[in-house]
C-alpha cells in the first residue's frame, strides 16, 4: 500500500454518513429499489445505503481494492446479500438504460465534469426516479481572484447551487430539495482527523524524503482549501427524473 493511500484508506468521518441519510431523508420512500452508487470507492455510502433500504445496491469504481474493501465491509454489516460491485468507469456503463430507482453521487462528478457525468448517469434513471448528488459548490460567487489561481482553475468549474440545479433540469431532472452544509462542517470532519494523520505517517515516514515530499503537498493543498472556506459549501442536491 502507498503512502497516498494509507492517508485516505478508511477515511470517512461517520459524521459525513449523517448528511447522507439526512439526503436520503428527502427521496420519498421505495420498494426493494434498485439502488446505484457510483464513484463507490471503499462504499461507506454504500453500505449504508443497503441499511437504508431494502432494495438492492450496486457500487461501481475503477479501483478494484476499493471494491474488495467495499464488499468486505457489506459482509460485516450484514448486507452483502444485497450489495454488488462493478469494476469500472460510470462514464461507460452498460445497464440498460432507465434500469435504477436511485443513483447516488457523493463527490465524483467534477471528475469527470459535472455536465458530462449528470448527462451520461441520468440515462440510467427510470423516470419517477431519483439522482441524489453531493458535490462543492460556491457560496459566494463574489471570490477573489488569486482563489482560483491557487486551485489551478478549479473554481472557474465549480457551480452555485442555482447553477447545478439548471445543468440537471437539461436532463430532465427537477429538484426535489437540497441543503448546504456549514462551513465548519469540513474543518471537524475532514480537516482536523486529516491532519492527524498526516502527523502519524509523517513519524512513520521520516526516513523516506518523497514520502514526506507527498505530505507535504497534501498539507499545502488543504490550507488552500481551507484558506477560501468563505466562498465554497459542500452542498447534497435531490432531484426526481420528469
Amino acid at each position: 500500500m502507498g503512502i497516498m493511500e494509507e492517508l485516505t484508506r478508511n477515511f470517512t468521518p461517520p459524521e459525513r454518513l449523517d448528511h447522507s441519510r439526512r439526503a436520503f431523508g428527502l427521496v420519498p420512500s421505495m420498494s426493494e429499489p434498485q439502488v446505484l452508487d457510483i464513484g463507490c470507492g471503499e462504499g461507506q455510502p454504500t453500505v449504508e445505503l443497503a441499511r437504508l433500504t431494502d432494495g438492492t445496491v450496486t457500487g461501481i469504481d475503477i479501483d478494484a481494492a476499493s471494491l474488495e474493501f467495499l464488499e468486505q465491509r457489506a459482509e460485516e454489516a450484514g448486507v452483502a446479500d444485497r450489495v454488488n460491485t462493478v469494476k469500472g468507469s460510470y462514464m461507460e456503463m452498460d445497464f440498460p438504460e432507465g434500469h435504477f430507482d436511485l443513483i447516488w453521487a457523493e463527490a465524483t462528478l467534477h471528475v469527470v465534469g459535472l455536465e458530462d457525468g449528470i448527462r451520461e448517469v441520468s440515462r440510467f434513471i427510470r423516470p419517477g426516479g431519483h439522482f441524489v448528488i453531493h458535490e462543492m459548490v460556491l457560496f459566494d460567487s463574489d471570490y477573489p481572484e488569486e482563489m482560483d489561481d491557487a486551485w489551478d482553475g478549479f473554481i472557474a468549474g465549480m457551480p452555485t447551487p442555482e447553477d447545478l440545479i439548471e445543468i440537471c433540469a437539461k436532463y430532465g431532472l427537477e429538484e426535489v430539495g437540497h441543503f448546504l452544509l456549514e462551513e465548519k462542517a469540513w474543518e471537524t470532519m475532514y480537516f482536523e482527523p486529516l491532519d492527524r494523520r498526516v502527523e502519524g505517517l509523517r513519524e512513520k515516514y521520516s526516513d523516506d524524503p518523497e514520502s514526506l515530499a507527498l505530505l507535504e503537498e497534501e498539507e499545502q493543498n488543504n490550507e488552500v482549501f481551507r484558506r477560501y472556506q468563505k466562498w465554497w459549501r459542500s452542498g447534497y442536491f435531490v432531484l426526481r427524473k420528469r
